[in-house]
Formats: C-alpha cells, structure tokens, sequence
C-alpha cells in the first residue's frame, strides 16, 4: 500500500481502511475502537530510524448514500510539517492499544509513505484567507522554532580528560553537529586549548565525545571556557547554547620523589625540587 505526501505538506490526510476479515464483525470492532488509543509511527525503510513515534491518530466511519449499505472504518494521522521535514520512503503503522492488549495494523500488506520533493514555497506563514500577505511580501517578524542545545563538560584526572554530553530540547530528525573550542586554564601556562566538535544522531537528542590530552590535571586552576560554537543543521531553527564545565573532587596529586640528591656543605644554598619548592641547607 503507497501513499505520497509533497515534502513540508501536512495534506492529504493518511487514511487506512479497516477490512472485515470475518474474525472481527461490526459491533465487536466498534468496542474495540471505543476502547483503545489510537497511535501512529513512521520509520525511514533505509536507516530504520523513527520519524514519527506513537503520535495521536483518530478513527472515523465513512457516510453512506444507501442506507442499506455496510460500515465502512477509516483509522487517519494528521502530518505536521516536521513529519514531512525530509524526502524519503518510510513504512508507517497504526497501533491500538486496550486492556486486552495490543493490534497492529495493517495487517495482510505494509504502508508505505512516500515524501516527494516540493518545489513549491510552501513553508511561509499563512495568515488570512482573502488576502495573499506572506512573510516574502510584508515587513514584520516571523517565529522560528527553538531549540535548547545543553553542553555539559566533565574534567578527571589522571592526565587531563574531558567528556562531553550535549542534549537537544527535542528529538533531532537529522544529524546536529556542534563545533567549539574549549579552553582550560593552568596555574602554570597560557592554558589548554581543545578544539573540537560533538554530534547528536537523527533520531536522538543526546550526543557523547571525548578528549584525552597527555597534561597535567593538576596544574589546571578550574576555570574553562568556550567560544566559536556553531551549529550544523539542514533546518534553520534558531538554537540557543549553553555551555557548563563540572571538576569533580580529585584525589591529592603524589608527593615528589627527590631524585639526584646534592650533598653539601655550604650554608644558604638553594636546591629546587619542584614547581616553586625548594631545600634551603642549613
């Protein structure tokens, strides 16, 4: 079973028959439907990604000219855009779930959606019906949807290693990548500085890096920072970052070893034998 849909189009309106099978009559398909949650999922048939997880779907019972006429049932989802975002082939299913358990449908063949290119401006607000005023037309502000971007980044000994989380306020329909440098201080040194980058996967909204560099943790003095974050994203929805650095409790750094002891017999002489530590032989 095909059904196609214009990229970014929210019509026509998915519809799936209900077939009488002779296991299921008239009345015991209406109880069925009065008792359950209708839901509809879509995954990418390439990458078995979901596109659409258990959404809200609606059931309705086609009017009849002839009054004699059996019943026919139709289950039907309401695309959004975002469920259109993308050209692709996805196999979609209707789930009803009740006290009694769980039925998936179709049952004898698969549905298919097929999102074909557009070609047309179809994503500009619509806001009268007698009037053709769109956002390419008029002055005025347009909204964008936003999207919280949380980068968390975690610094532990006993070299000094980073790990990065980022999460998205949202389910990503795509790959994000956010690139950024981050930089350390060091009580010692003009500071670390980590130029890199972490990915979330189309279908997720949490994303994971690491960074191993052969330093000293404990010459860091806690501080970090961040700039030339930028966002990688086929969507142009307005992304707002922010950016935090945890130092969990270390264990103390252990104690120097003094290797090549001087012997002397002078007095006020000097032997250093770490950063800013010396002996003073007396």
């Amino acid at each position: 079973m095909e059904f196609f849909i214009k990229k970014n189009a929210t019509l026509p309106l998915l519809k799936l028959q209900v077939v009488k099978n002779g296991r299921l009559d008239y009345n015991n398909f209406m109880s069925l439907i009065e008792q359950s949650a209708l839901f509809f999922s879509m995954v990418d048939v390439e990458t078995g990604v979901p596109k659409i997880t258990s959404r809200p779907a609606g059931f309705v019972e086609k009017t009849n000219v002839d009054p004699n006429a059996d019943p026919e049932y139709y289950l039907y989802y309401q695309f959004q855009n975002r469920d259109t975002n993308r050209v692709g082939r996805y196999e979609g299913q209707f789930m009803l779930r009740s006290s009694d358990g769980v039925l998936i449908l179709p049952i004898r063949e698969k549905l298919f959606i097929n999102v074909q290119e557009s070609y047309i401006a179809d994503d500009l607000e619509y806001d009268s019906c007698y009037v053709s005023e769109f956002p390419c037309c008029v002055n005025g502000p347009t909204t964008a949807i936003t999207i919280n971007l949380n980068l968390v980044s975690v610094v532990t000994p006993s070299s000094v290693k980073v790990d990065y989380v980022l999460t998205s306020s949202e389910v990503l329909s795509d790959n994000l990548t956010l690139s950024f440098t981050n930089t350390l201080g060091q009580l010692v040194g003009s500071g670390l500085t980590i130029s890199t980058g972490i990915t979330i996967n189309a279908g997720s909204n949490i994303g994971f890096s690491e960074v191993i560099l052969p330093d000293d943790y404990y010459n860091l003095d806690g501080t970090s920072t961040f700039s030339n974050a930028s966002v990688n994203y086929p969507i142009a929805y307005n992304f707002v970052e922010s950016f935090n650095t945890i130092f969990p409790p270390a264990p103390p750094p252990p104690p120097q070893q003094i290797t090549d002891a001087i012997l002397t017999d002078e007095t006020d002489v000097y032997i250093q034998v770490g950063i800013n530590e010396y002996l003073k032989y007396i």
